[in-house]
């Protein structure tokens, strides 16, 4: 079984980590205003205003993040769901609510990320070398959102009631309240011109982070109980590695190059208030309860990565809870001590037999364990 690779934001002893600017930073008044945004480094063009090589000595951490990534492209066309889909009719109703639910999340979520890319961060963003990262994340969550498309055109199959159901999931954003109201917040804050850079830049984290952690643990939990869909499975371990590498740069271009801080309140209320919105996404995913995923034990998990991301940018915890998933420690998408690793020696670009490995894991085990 391939590996689900752990990646972490390194600490400023780290080759990689982010040398914190805290030393030297204030804080902001008014997280809603960009009043102070002329103070920020990022939006002051530089020396290298033109040129992203050779990299200035502060901002080879940057180029770094950004030559990784590029080392973890891979493409949609590289997914089989043809598996996934005869699995998928099998099914139990709560099951399918339950998944169909988390990809049409995605579905529409990866779009918002690449726009806001484009036209809050890199088009006014004056430091060539960090915005490498975020061209090259744009391209990628273009294939996260088209692969999410393909999973639900492929897996849902060609059946009568496929249709309507592939509407209602497609259309999400427009149907389902729980996603709407989700895809409204996220707009308001990483659209919004006049909030204060800092700001966008932790929402952004937040995002992807937190917002996306909870859906891919819901598809992680399909592994977890040997139900087989490994074109599903493979493209969620590719894409959970790339978001939380993008999450991973967030918190260093916070730490790194932020001056106008955001006060604990400020970030308390961002948390807060997106947490609201994600669990009444969670309970309307997880309408009926599901043997080891709980409505509540996803809401434990969730703030419990939302306190881990906000201490990695220098905040104090706000729920002080333990992760409920022992589960998810066990295939290695976390460990204590080691959030979000980028090793380039580790993070390669994908293979093909990764698939077949996949799907070889799962045959060792009986289809709907436990159900």
């Amino acid at each position: 079984m391939a590996e689900v690779k752990t990646l972490e934001v390194k600490t400023s002893a780290d080759p990689k980590g982010a040398s914190s600017s805290s030393s030297s930073s204030r804080e902001l008044d008014d997280p809603f205003s960009d009043a102070l945004d002329h103070e920020e480094p990022l939006l002051q063009e530089g020396d290298n205003a033109d040129r992203p090589y050779p990299p200035p000595p502060e901002d080879k951490q940057a180029y770094e993040w950004w030559n990784d990534a590029v080392s973890s492209f891979w493409k949609h066309n590289e997914v089989d769901f043809s598996h996934d889909a005869r699995v998928w009719a099998t099914l139990e109703a709560p099951i399918r609510h339950f998944i169909g639910l988390i990809l049409a999340f995605f579905s529409t979520f990866d779009s918002i990320v690449a726009a806001n890319l484009a036209t809050h961060f890199q088009s006014v963003i004056k430091n060539p070398v960090v915005n490498l990262f975020f061209g090259q994340q744009i391209s990628t969550e273009g294939v996260h959102a088209v692969t999410y498309g393909l999973q639900i055109d492929c897996i849902l199959g060609s059946g009568p009631d496929a249709k309507g159901e592939k509407t209602k999931l497609f259309e999400s954003v427009k149907l389902v309240p729980s996603v709407k109201a989700l895809n409204v917040w996220a707009k308001k804050w990483l659209n919004d011109k006049k909030a204060a850079l800092a700001t966008r830049i932790m929402v952004w984290a937040l995002v992807e982070g937190v917002l996306f952690v909870g859906k891919f643990a819901g598809i992680y939990w399909l592994k977890h109980k040997f139900i087989n869909m490994p074109g599903l499975a493979w493209a969620n371990q590719k894409i959970s590695e790339d978001e939380t590498s993008h999450c991973g740069y967030a918190v260093f271009i916070y730490n790194r190059y932020i001056k106008r801080r955001l006060k604990q309140e400020h970030v308390e209320k961002l948390v807060r208030e997106m947490m609201a919105l994600e669990e009444d996404f969670i309970r309307e995913s997880l309408r009926t309860e599901l043997v080891g995923m709980k409505s509540e034990s996803m809401i434990q998990y969730v703030r419990y990565w939302a306190d881990l991301v906000i201490s990695k940018m220098g905040y104090k915890p706000i729920y002080n809870v333990q992760n409920p998933f022992q589960w998810m420690d066990m295939m290695s998408l976390m460990r204590k001590g080691n959030f979000h690793d980028l090793r380039l020696a580790e993070y390669g670009a994908p293979k093909t037999e990764e698939m077949q490995n996949t799907s070889a894991a799962y045959d060792t085990a009986p289809e709907h364990a436990d159900f």
